[in-house]
């Protein structure tokens, strides 16, 4: 039996209101940028040797026999038709996209926000990758979990460059997202570090009775038995 937890704020007019606040930017953003042309508008349905599939605000990728395949809106070139590979995994998030061969050698394409450096991953073999807004996250084959790009609007305890996990673990996971990030252990230990104004970023209650900010890298375990998690703008699962 697999059991699902989430967190997120109960202040459900505060979210709203900034969900509005991202539609309307969004949208005003589609309206000063052109639409792609229609070549780079199709699906993958009935396509078989899918996997690896991921979406983002306007577009979605996904690694089809080897090849990573994208559709939607591709105003920032984040949503190429055809990546020939062979590729193992692919994250696409609202600017750019990043895709983990084969090899392990981690290639980003996609629009870098001056002064980001949004699409220079490492040079180190990754086994996963995750995109976020203006940075993301992999997984280094030696089971901890490195970050790049966000120089400019993003602080090192919400992406750190590099992030150790504690004792004898190692994370098997990662998730990220525009103000924290989530990973899980071997172990089935989950921690998250990053921004908790939203209750998404969960803390040890050890640490907190103590007073320390949760907006600090920390080791806390929210739990065990996890296989899976995923961090989202205001809440994680």
């Amino acid at each position: 039996m697999a059991l699902l937890f989430c967190y997120f704020i109960e202040n459900r007019k505060h979210i709203n209101l900034m969900n509005l606040l991202y539609i309307f930017v969004a949208t005003i953003l589609h309206l000063v940028n052109a639409f792609p042309d229609i070549k780079y508008l199709h699906n993958l349905k009935g396509q078989h040797g899918a996997w690896a599939v991921a979406a983002s605000d306007y577009g979605t990728c996904a690694v089809v026999n080897s090849s990573v395949e994208c559709f939607g809106v591709n105003t920032y070139q984040n949503a190429l038709p055809d990546k020939p590979g062979p590729w193992s995994t692919v994250s696409i998030g609202p600017f750019h996209a990043c895709g983990v061969k084969y090899s392990g050698v981690t290639e980003c394409w996609g629009f870098d926000w001056v002064g980001e450096n949004m699409l220079k991953p490492p040079t180190e073999q990754l086994c996963d990758v995750d995109v976020a807004v203006y940075h993301s996250c992999g997984l280094r084959t030696d089971g901890t979990v490195e970050c790049w790009g966000g120089d400019s609007t993003n602080q090192d305890n919400q992406s750190p460059k590099q992030w150790l996990p504690y004792g004898n673990r190692y994370f098997i996971q990662i998730s990220t997202s525009a103000l924290h990030t989530c990973g899980v252990f071997n172990d089935g230990a989950a921690q998250c570090i990053g921004d908790n104004s939203y209750l998404q970023a969960p803390i040890d209650p050890v640490a907190e009775e103590n007073g320390e900010d949760d907006r600090e890298i920390k080791f806390p375990e929210v739990g065990n038995g996890y296989m899976h998690i995923s961090a989202g703008s205001y809440h994680t699962c």
